[in-house]
This record gives structure tokens, sequence and C-alpha cells, in this order.
């Protein structure tokens, strides 16, 4: 009868054969998995996970500062290739450059920039390229207005009062448009000293206006006192 190893004698043996299969691997270039020894105070612990940071930065990640733009109205007093100038109400000059992207409205109208010409009124929004000078964003255009009651008329030139200490100069052309309430075709022999007239156009160096279009109101008829019999 063969008798059977007792299991203190079969302890050295297995070492033997488990060593010997790990020599066996590692010579082929195999990896043998360790499993984490218990420490101390217990088993291994499992791996922190840290909390990511990305969240944190992008919360405080600079952000891109809006761009002021920069607000000039004034009367443009010369007109080139991209460009025009305009003298602002201080007298100072601001020289406004366009771009394709530009956006142009004349009274409250899609326009484009061909509506810049002398003598009319813009308002301009953009971002300084200069001390004097700034590429438009938006350009507002519209035409100066003389309004007064006319003192004279004169062939092609009438001469109004504004308040009491101020007096314009308007010129009409063969193109100039007039309209008079209760009249059909109103024209220059419309206009009679007295009359009030609302006057959009063109403004010359000098403050005097060419018509474009003209308003008319007649003159109020003042009664006359009754005499004492």
């Amino acid at each position: 009868m063969i008798p059977t190893p007792t299991k203190t004698a079969m302890r050295p043996q297995r070492s033997w054969a488990l060593a010997l299969t790990g020599c066996l691997l590692l010579a082929l270039g195999a990896t043998i998995p360790v499993a984490a020894s218990p420490g101390p105070a217990g088993p291994a612990a499992a791996p922190v996970a840290h909390a990511s940071t990305t969240g944190h930065r992008a919360a405080n990640a600079p952000t891109t500062p809006k761009v002021k733009l920069v607000h000039v109205k004034g009367l443009v007093t010369d007109v080139g290739a991209g460009s025009f100038t305009m003298t602002l109400k201080d007298g100072t000059k601001r020289t406004i450059t366009w771009s394709g992207t530009t956006a142009f409205r004349f009274g409250g109208v899609a326009a484009t920039s061909t509506a810049v010409v002398v003598g009319i009124r813009a308002d301009a929004r953009g971002t300084s390229t200069g001390p004097s000078t700034f590429m438009a964003v938006t350009v507002k255009l519209s035409l100066p207005h003389l309004d007064g009651v006319v003192t004279a008329v004169s062939g092609s030139t009438i001469t109004i009062r504004m308040g009491k200490k101020r007096t314009g100069t308007i010129h009409v052309t063969g193109a100039t448009t007039y309209a008079m309430p209760g009249v059909t075709t109103a024209t220059l022999a419309s206009i009679l000293v007295g009359a009030k007239v609302k006057a959009r156009g063109t403004l010359n160096p000098d403050g005097s206006l060419n018509a474009q279009a003209i308003r008319i109101h007649a003159a109020k008829v003042t009664k006359t006192a009754k005499q004492p019999n």
C-alpha cells in the first residue's frame, strides 16, 4: 500500500511547481499579475479619484472684452473712395471709412454708400482707427432741413426767418418738389411772403440749403379790426 503524502509534505512540491511555472512564463515574455498585498491596516486602499479642474478653469477663463463703438454725427463735407469726412458740431473733422460689411440707412430705409453726398447729415458708429478716424459699422443718413417764415422770394432764392435773430437761405432748382395742403399742384409761385415753409436738401458751406423738397403752409390771414361808426 502506497502511503498518501500529507499536506505538510505537499507544500514544498506545490511551491516548487509554482516557481518553475513562473520562470517559464518570464522566459516566454508573459506578464504575471501580482495581487496587492494587504497592508497592516487592512486591504489595499482603492485609488483616490481626483476631481477634474476643467470646469473650474472654464469658469475662470478670460472673456473677450466687448468693443465700445464710437458715435459721431455731423455734416458730410467731403466724399472719397471708401471714406467721407464730416464736420462735427464743435467744428472738428472726422474721417469715416467703410467696408463691405458697413450698413447704410437713409431716411430709415436700407441704402448703400452711394447715398453719401456732400451736404447730407451722417450719424456713424464704429471703432476708432486713429485720433480722428474710425471704421464705420453703421451709417445713418438724413437730409438737413431749414424751417421758417418766408420774408422774401427772389428768383430761385427764398429767404426765411428762423426764430427772432436767425435767418436762412433756400435755393431751388427745376428738380425741387413742392407740397401744400389743399393745393393739387404746388409750385414756387405758391410760396408767398408770410408763408411757413419746411425745406429739406443738402447744406452748402455757407449754411444755405439746396432744396430737394419744400412743404408750404399758407400765411394766416389776420382779421382787420372793425372801425367804429
